[in-house]
Formats: structure tokens, C-alpha cells, sequence
């Protein structure tokens, strides 16, 4: 389709420490990768557990019903 992918960064915040404050060192992450964590990796997951549970299905359909596909333990 030659569609330019375009990924918004992120404002990050500056806030003024105090002396009495504890130091939070938070991790920023580029758009790509944010874009990455956020929700290409939940979606990819997500068919992963789908699939999974799909061909357990159709192993326990092959248990009932595997006769059926097995012609020669047939006797007419």
C-alpha cells in the first residue's frame, strides 16, 4: 500500500526535584518502540493464545471423531 508509518512522540514532562525527594529514573521509549510494547506485542500475543486454544479444539474433535477420517478400519 506504501504507507508511510507516522508514530507521535511523547511530551515528557519535566518536573523540579526537591532535595528531600527520592530520584524516579523513569525509562522513555522512542514512538516505535512505545508503538511496539504497547500494541503489537498484545496483539501477537493475543493470536498466539487464540491459535493455542484452536488446535486443542481440533485435538479433541480428532478423539471423537477421528474414525470417521480413517477409512480403512472401516468394514463395509
Amino acid at each position: 500500500m506504501d504507507i508511510k508509518p507516522k508514530f507521535r512522540g511523547k511530551h515528557i514532562i519535566h518536573r523540579k526535584s526537591h532535595f528531600d525527594e527520592n530520584v524516579n529514573d523513569e525509562i522513555t521509549h522512542s514512538a516505535e518502540n512505545s508503538f511496539s510494547i504497547e500494541y503489537f506485542i498484545c496483539i501477537v500475543d493475543q493470536s498466539i493464545s487464540s491459535i493455542e486454544t484452536r488446535f486443542e479444539q481440533i485435538l479433541q474433535y480428532e478423539v471423537i471423531f477421528g474414525f470417521l477420517f480413517e477409512f480403512k478400519n472401516l468394514k463395509l
